[in-house]
């Protein structure tokens, strides 16, 4: 179970298993370009775990045949929330006033 991410800086994918700690701990940087994420390396590790851990869960409970039924929505929304921003487009940001072109 992986966790796909793009960099805004190159526009390519990646993984988040790709950003495992080096050296001082700190990898925060697009495998493919090098250029900052801006977020811990581990961080995004730690994600990737807990969702495997998660899945798993599941499953092992539904294997169990229990007698009760999970609302999805009480497992999917609290992760679309942490999600909101995360998976929001980049905001464009204006070209400098000298960068644009006289309409």
């Amino acid at each position: 179970m992986r966790i796909r991410a793009t960099c805004h800086a190159c526009d390519r994918d990646f993984l988040f298993f790709e950003l495992r700690n080096t050296g001082a701990g700190i990898a925060d940087g697009c495998p493919n370009c090098d250029r900052p994420l801006g977020a811990r390396g581990l961080l995004a590790v730690r994600a990737e775990q807990a969702l495997a851990v998660l899945v798993g869960s599941l499953e092992e409970l539904a294997r169990q045949n229990p007698n009760f039924t999970v609302r999805g929505s009480s497992v999917t929304r609290p992760v679309e929330n942490a999600l909101a921003t995360l998976v929001a487009p980049p905001e464009k940001t204006p070209s400098p006033w000298w960068k644009r072109r006289a309409a």
